[in-house]
């Protein structure tokens, strides 16, 4: 414990800002997840939304490869004012919506790249094809998004050599994978 108590010692204000970041971006996260939730009659409010969303991605920082562990977390928590059917579909549509972000912020620093770096013919041919892999990827998450997720994922099970015995067993759960298509 006294070397950890020294290099926070040491690290002064700096420890501060950065949980003060955390701090700010993990509410803006719970909001979002209100936003999402806020058709349910009994959703969680702001503080429980907020500690919902710490730990998850908390749990998500721990999980060894993944990073998948927050989003059953986040299920079990959501479930008990939602449903889970419903508390599943708004963590996927939460984390297509976190996807669609992170795009956005991908494109701003492209933007800024192209304001602060010196331009080269292959910098500028880099920064276009990371911008047209960028938009593409964004407009395959809201083409999913609006058309279908979970079943088109399931159908893609159904297709590949080493994955069909899952896709058949998850065959009799496909009225509810339509259902909470239709709530994403």
């Amino acid at each position: 414990i006294g070397p950890l108590l020294q290099q926070l010692q040491r690290s002064g204000g700096v420890l501060l800002a950065v949980v003060g970041v955390y701090a700010a971006a993990y509410a803006c996260n719970a909001l979002a997840w209100r936003l999402i939730l806020a058709d349910e009659p009994r959703r969680p409010g702001f503080a429980e939304c907020y500690a919902v969303t710490a730990t998850s991605f908390a749990i998500n920082y721990l999980t060894p490869i993944a990073n998948a562990g927050g989003e059953p977390y986040r299920v079990a928590a959501t479930a008990t004012h939602t449903g889970t059917g419903r508390a599943v579909a708004a963590t996927v549509q939460y984390y297509l919506l976190h996807t669609l972000s992170s795009f956005a912020l991908w494109l701003a620093a492209l933007v800024a790249a192209v304001g602060l770096l010196p331009l080269t013919g292959w910098r500028v041919a880099g920064i276009v094809l990371l911008a047209l892999g960028i938009t593409t990827l964004a407009g395959l998450v809201l083409t999913i998004h609006r058309q279908g997720t979970l079943l088109r994922l399931f159908d893609l099970l159904r297709r590949l050599p080493l994955l069909r015995h899952v896709g058949r067993q998850l065959e009799r759960h496909r009225t509810a994978l339509v259902e909470l298509d239709g709530q994403i």
